[in-house]
C-alpha cells in the first residue's frame, strides 16, 4: 500500500511504468526475481524480496486479522467498484517508437 500512497501524495505524473521485457507468462517469476536481483531491493515500494515465495495467494486472514480490519474500516462509506478513478496510461513501444494512449491501467494490461 505504500505506493498507492506515494502516488496519492506526489501525483501519477511523478510515476512511470517501463516494461523491461516481455516473457511467457510461465517465465515470469523466474524473470521478475533476476530483476529484483539486477536492481536490489533498495527502494520502499519493492516490498517483495523473494517473488517465488507465497504472497496471500491461496492463503486466508485469519477471523481476528478480519475483525481488525472490519473495525478499522467502521464509519467510512462503502464505494462501488475499485473505489478509485482510472488514469489515463500511455504505453511506448521502443522497438517502433508508436505510443498508445489507453483510459486505465487495466485496459493497457489487456493489450
Amino acid at each position: 500500500m505504500q505506493i498507492c500512497r506515494a502516488l496519492l501524495k506526489y501525483g501519477y505524473s511523478n510515476f512511470s511504468l517501463t516494461i523491461l521485457e516481455y516473457c511467457d507468462k510461465e517465465k515470469c517469476i523466474e524473470r521478475e526475481k533476476h530483476y529484483i536481483d539486477f536492481f536490489g531491493t533498495g527502494t520502499e515500494y519493492n516490498t517483495v524480496k523473494d517473488p517465488s515465495l507465497p504472497s496471500m495467494s491461496g492463503r486466508k486472514h485469519s477471523n481476528k486479522t478480519k475483525q481488525i480490519m472490519s473495525d478499522a474500516k467502521q464509519g467510512q462509506p462503502r464505494t462501488e467498484g475499485a473505489g478509485r478513478p482510472s488514469q489515463q496510461i500511455e504505453v511506448t513501444d521502443i522497438k517502433n517508437n508508436q505510443t498508445t494512449t489507453y483510459d486505465s491501467i487495466s485496459a493497457a494490461a489487456k493489450v
